[in-house]
């Protein structure tokens, strides 16, 4: 099990820690985003907000498995999140929207 257990007071040895680990395994977290994602832009903010979220805990981060399984398994879970939430946003979208007289009936093509 490896975990980084550094006091909030020396935050710099922290973020130098983060960023070791974000040099090894930020490809991992972008690939994995993008090929559940499909979109290098939902993939960029997956790879920024697990990141950030690493930076902003309180309590130390323990890696079970190691970090690069951690890392996976998040992105995978933030990724399966986002598309999820697309779905039912463009389904709710698609409730709202009043319907038409032309969108009941539509006009007929006469030649």
């Amino acid at each position: 099990m490896s975990t980084i257990m550094i006091p909030r007071a020396s935050g710099e040895t922290l973020s130098q820690d983060i960023e070791a680990i974000f040099r090894e395994h930020s490809r991992l977290v972008y690939r994995t985003a993008y090929s559940i994602t499909g979109s290098w832009q939902d993939a960029e903010d997956i790879l920024q907000t697990i990141f950030l979220r690493l930076l902003q805990r309180d309590y130390p981060i323990e890696f079970t498995t190691g970090p690069g399984a951690y890392l996976y398994r998040s992105a995978v879970n933030l990724s399966l999140n986002m598309v999820r939430s697309r779905k039912r946003k463009n389904f709710t979208d698609d409730e709202v929207r009043p319907a038409t007289r032309d969108s009941l009936f539509p006009t007929p093509v006469r030649r």
